[in-house]
């Protein structure tokens, strides 16, 4: 993959080897590096800040993998550089573009980075559909960039204008006063602080109405009343609905 380490226990579809050939090409051409050459396409591998650092399943394996990808008709037949065909450029896509969604996922939301992360992401790249993808995108906010900084290949549900894209799941600090949500994690490093939120009743699914934004924020859970501090309510996200009852 074009970022991080690899693991073999990630290797989870008939086509994994070859997948990893069309990230790397995706990846090369993203970074305007050199392209795998027909001639050497093992040294397409030897500079590890273009394409990550570790490709065990390519090594020794790129002209199977190129041969595969021509089998299957991912890459041009002929030329000294291997090209992706448009069926290839729209697989490498939907890879790269779901592997750094899944890496957002869990380092920004889940606090799972580095190697775990990387697998995890790999994991997933392979698996997500195009809707659950989607769905991903717009919890995330639909991010333009990865953790690394390099662009996620747009999807469909990217294609409103800027100004009209909200993510599904935002902090309770961005919900409106008398917006009605229900609460989707608490992410905070306090232990104790999540505890005493969920002895408070603040806990995934449960509804929640916010009333007052300032000087704090004051919201109803059930038949309590809150009074949170801004920091505080920064760590919980909330998916807002709009069908709970009135109080």
């Amino acid at each position: 993959m074009a970022e991080g380490g690899r693991s073999n226990g990630a290797k989870e579809t008939a086509h994994a080897l070859t997948d990893e050939l069309l990230e790397l090409i995706w990846t090369l051409r993203e970074r305007q590096a050199e392209g795998i050459r027909r001639s050497d396409p093992e040294g397409a591998l030897r500079n590890e800040d273009y394409h990550g650092q570790d490709q065990e399943e390519l090594h020794g394996r790129m002209a199977d993998a190129v041969a595969d990808a021509e089998r299957h008709g991912w890459v041009e037949r002929g030329g000294d550089v291997v090209a992706m065909t448009p069926e290839g450029e729209a697989r490498a896509r939907g890879l790269v573009r779901r592997h750094r969604l899944a890496e957002q996922l869990f380092c920004v939301v889940m606090e799972v980075g580095g190697e775990a992360g990387e697998q995890h992401a790999c994991r997933l790249e392979h698996v997500l559909s195009p809707e659950v993808t989607d769905s991903v995108c717009a919890f995330l906010g639909h991010p333009r960039t990865c953790i690394h900084g390099r662009p996620i290949p747009p999807g469909p549900c990217c294609e409103r204008p800027a100004q009209d894209i909200e993510p599904l799941v935002v902090p309770l600090t961005r919900l409106p006063v008398g917006a009605s949500a229900r609460v989707v994690f608490v992410s905070s490093r306090r232990h104790a602080r999540v505890d005493r939120l969920a002895a408070l009743g603040v806990v995934p699914g449960v509804a929640v109405r916010l009333h007052q934004r300032m000087p704090g924020f004051v919201l109803a859970v059930d038949e309590t009343t809150l009074a949170l501090d801004a920091d505080i309510a920064g760590e919980i996200y909330v998916r807002r609905v709009d069908d709970l009852p009135s109080r």
